[in-house]
């Protein structure tokens, strides 16, 4: 069982083999199954972000599966990657360490991409800690920037447009591997140009929230 101390309002934490290798490859082949219910997004991030920009793929079209939202399961296959939830929890590195929301997203090769990241963006208008699970090994990182949204102002779009984005950490995909940062960071995956396919899991911790 991987230690480790709680995350700092500033840090980011990779930590590989968060899970054994049988489990690893069995949620792979879960959600890489013929069967599985994918569906389409045709924007990785909110559609009101650069509608009218020419250049789409900042904002490409992906594919989701929703486990759990707003403090409930919505998938029968939440389930099956609960205990990676829970070996996550188990860490102890987040304040508000219990979970919000869980998606899994899907994006394909995308070789003629030319954009460096996709579109910026931060999960929730509230204070919250994410985990990225990487399902498979590629070439889309995941970019964390040094710009934040520390008040988790909803009223975004306007710095969102015109931000000249700075990167802090840059993280390349290893099946098995999670990235931990505090939900205030703007962050973004990036094209996948040589993989078939990236797939990870987007984890977001909060505060239990008790009645309305």
């Amino acid at each position: 069982m991987h230690k480790q101390e709680q995350i700092k309002m500033d840090e980011i934490i990779e930590i590989e083999d968060i899970v054994g290798k049988t489990y690893q490859n069995a949620i792979l082949e879960r959600f890489t199954a013929k069967d599985f219910p994918w569906y389409l997004n045709k924007n990785l991030v909110s559609p009101d972000m650069f509608t009218g920009n020419s250049d789409k793929d900042i904002n490409p079209l992906g594919w989701n599966h929703f486990l759990y939202e707003e403090n409930k399961v919505v998938s029968p296959v939440f389930e099956f990657v609960h205990p990676l939830v829970m070996i996550i929890q188990d860490l102890n590195i987040f304040p508000n360490n219990s979970l919000e929301r869980m998606r899994a997203n899907l994006t394909e090769c995308a070789p003629h991409n030319t954009q460096e990241h996709h579109l910026p963006h931060i999960d929730s208008w509230y204070e919250h800690y994410n985990v990225i699970y990487y399902m498979n090994d590629g070439d889309g990182d995941t970019f964390v920037m040094d710009q934040t949204n520390k008040d988790y102002n909803v009223d975004d779009f306007n710095f969102v447009k015109t931000a000249e984005w700075t990167v802090k950490k840059r993280i390349t995909p290893k099946k098995g591997k999670i990235v931990a940062f505090p939900g205030h960071y703007y962050h973004a995956s990036s094209p996948n140009r040589k993989d078939p396919y990236r797939i990870v899991l987007n984890i977001n911790f909060a505060e239990m929230k008790i009645g309305p």
